[in-house]
């Protein structure tokens, strides 16, 4: 999902590329099989894979947006486009428009019969959707940067996916994924049943700094503790801002705000400062899932009231 400024582009009108066949997610199925491919087989699902850019211009807004705002208004955007299409998407992907990626393991994983164990749970499904490439025209074609993002998503099953250059510093050469808690905006991807305990973008502080939406969704984010996963196979290699807001500190958040379960209050603090929690070895990783969070985030923590910020008990959005 893409959101743009004034001019900068075209609404996308939700394009539509090929269709393909996805397997479902589940334990059973084998990892040998390929992720996604062009033909019907059992066991796969039809699936309508979608783009979408909105521009500013054309949300006819009485005032302009923040940072926050407009990601809210992808985020409204996508649950409305959800509702009318009648299936859900897997991950929601933003991602500020303003950066460059790159990704030098896609060649290794697509020219290189030697990949290591982890590399080689991403390898198989990277190469299956490459394939699909084939199929598309040259105007359709995606960069392969987030081609691998999506193999690390559909593959890992994060919580929350992050990519590497974003502020963490990758632990060791050569290590593929880690666990991250103090996440910088620029490429946030979460997991559908993950939203609830995360969005929407809290703007109350944008006077001040619109730094602190992302301090907020970070604190939140303490319910899907041990599921945000950084993914070193993709970095950003340049950003170029536009001046906004970002006076004080943005981990200044008033008290009435109750963004953390009171059984992870102790970790507030230490996630102002710490990125890093410790490598992760994705062949002992077995994904999120809502039933990998406690009764007190699922009971307490799934609703935020959108003027005042305040976390609440509220409906889990299940699949349909």
């Amino acid at each position: 999902m893409f959101f743009c400024w004034r001019d900068n582009c075209s609404d996308a009108n939700f394009s539509k590329p090929l269709p393909i066949f996805t397997a479902k997610w589940s334990g059973a199925a084998s990892k040998h099989e390929p992720l996604v491919r062009v033909d019907a087989a059992f066991n796969y699902i039809l699936i309508h894979p979608r783009v979408f850019i909105i521009n500013e211009g054309q949300l006819n807004l009485t005032e302009r947006t923040t940072w926050t705002t407009a990601r809210n208004v992808l985020f409204e955007r996508a649950l409305a486009e959800e509702h009318h299409q009648g299936w859900h998407w897997a991950y929601y992907n933003f991602c500020d428009g303003d950066i460059r990626t790159a990704c030098p393991l896609a060649k290794s994983l697509l020219n290189t019969s030697h990949v290591d164990e982890d590399g080689l749970i991403i390898a198989v499904h990277f190469r299956s959707l490459i394939s699909i490439q084939q199929h598309l025209t040259n105007k359709a074609k995606t960069n392969q940067c987030f081609i691998l993002m999506d193999a690390f998503l559909l593959s890992v099953s994060p919580a929350i996916g992050v990519v590497a250059g974003t502020g963490a510093p990758i632990l060791f050469d050569g290590l593929l994924t880690q666990i991250v808690y103090h996440i910088d905006a620029i490429f946030n991807a979460f997991h559908r049943d993950a939203l609830s305990f995360i969005l929407p973008y809290c703007s109350r502080y944008d006077k001040r700094s619109w730094c602190s939406s992302q301090a907020i969704l970070v604190f939140r984010s303490l319910c899907l503790y041990g599921h945000v996963i950084q993914f070193n196979g993709v970095h950003i290699t340049a950003q170029k801002h536009r001046e906004y807001p970002r006076n004080g500190d943005p981990w200044q958040i008033d008290g009435d705000i109750n963004l953390v379960p009171r059984s992870l209050t102790s970790l507030q603090t230490y996630m102002k400062s710490e990125r890093i929690v410790s490598a992760l070895i994705l062949r002992h990783y077995g994904g999120w899932s809502l039933a990998a969070t406690s009764d007190e985030c699922r009971h307490r923590h799934t609703s935020v009231n959108p003027v005042n910020c305040t976390v609440s008990g509220g409906k889990i959005r299940q699949k349909s």
